[in-house]
């Protein structure tokens, strides 16, 4: 909720089918039945075409030295986020064994060879070779604030 009161003349709900659908999803299962999560394994979702337009439309209003632009071909997807738009990298200390790496808000082609190096170290048993802290799960349940810290 900070980062949408700083941010919410941006910002952009839609309350559609999937939202609704998501409300009816079980909040605990049983452990030899499908996860709600299986049945998302594959997300294939249509891009919005007339979105892509309005967007088009913009850019040739900021910039209408680019001349006629055209959509080729369009796709769309899911970004997953945090809700302060870090990843989330590391091990769960309430789950022993776990290690995250999620959340990475379109960014993780840039950001996968490095986490795979870091994901690797912690997996090995080492430490990794880089502060993890600021992306540590846990973050979200301290209160201490979202986002990274000066962690020396």
């Amino acid at each position: 909720m900070p980062l949408y009161r700083k941010s919410w003349r941006g910002a952009r709900i839609r309350l559609g089918r999937p939202f609704l659908e998501s409300l009816k999803q079980p909040r605990r299962w049983a452990t030899d039945r499908p996860t709600p999560f299986e049945a998302e394994r594959v997300v294939n979702p249509i891009p919005d075409h007339a979105e892509s337009l309005r967007l088009l439309d913009g850019i040739h209003a900021q910039f209408p030295q680019l001349g006629e632009l055209s959509i080729k071909s369009s796709g769309a997807g899911r970004i997953d986020m945090t809700p302060d738009l870090l990843p989330v990298i590391g091990p769960v200390a309430a789950r022993p064994g776990l290690i995250l790496a999620t959340g990475f808000s379109s960014h993780g082609f840039a950001m996968g060879p490095v986490v795979g190096k870091l994901i690797a170290e912690l997996a090995g048993g080492g430490r990794p070779s880089l502060n993890l802290s600021p992306f540590r799960f846990e973050r979200f349940a301290e209160g201490t604030g979202l986002g990274p810290r000066n962690t020396v």
